[in-house]
């Protein structure tokens, strides 16, 4: 218990810092006996459309009383595309489509989403949920969206 009294101080926990040691030992057993270990992050999160349809006080980046920019960047289908290609190389299990804007402004956005769960990977979409409507809503039924999470701030 010695090694992890020092760690105390700079904010980690002793479970904490065995639980890092026995994951570490785990690992290198594995790749001693020869089984692969996946190679990439297991769960992404990206956004697809910096626009938002709403100006939350809260907000860091969409905030009427913040000075800057007005955001309009857009992820292009055919990068998504390719993303969502490597993400399946790489092994990723989850994909989070959220971000700094509203996802669903993304004239693609239904689309992308059927790309990822066609690859195979779990989806989740982070919406105000301004733009949710019963079409909207039997397109992620049909497809089998896995999640929707519905962000609101009181």
């Amino acid at each position: 218990m010695q090694t992890t009294a020092p760690l105390r101080g700079l904010g980690f926990s002793t479970g904490m810092h065995l639980g890092l040691a026995m994951r570490r030992r785990l690992l290198g057993r594995r790749l001693q006996e020869g089984e692969p270990v996946r190679p990439g992050p297991s769960w992404v999160q990206i956004g697809i459309d910096e626009r938002c349809n709403y100006s939350c006080g809260m907000c860091w980046a969409h905030s009427g009383r913040l000075p800057g920019q007005e955001r309009r960047h857009l992820l292009p289908r055919e990068a998504f595309r390719e993303l969502v290609c490597e993400f399946g190389k790489e092994g990723v299990a989850r994909l989070d489509i959220g971000g700094t804007g509203e996802p669903l402004l993304h004239p693609d956005a239904i689309e992308m989403l059927r790309q990822a769960k066609a690859a195979g990977i779990k989806c989740v979409l982070i919406t105000n949920g301004s733009l949710l409507d019963p079409e909207v809503c039997e397109s992620f039924i049909a497809m089998g969206l896995d999640d929707l999470n519905i962000s609101l701030n009181a």
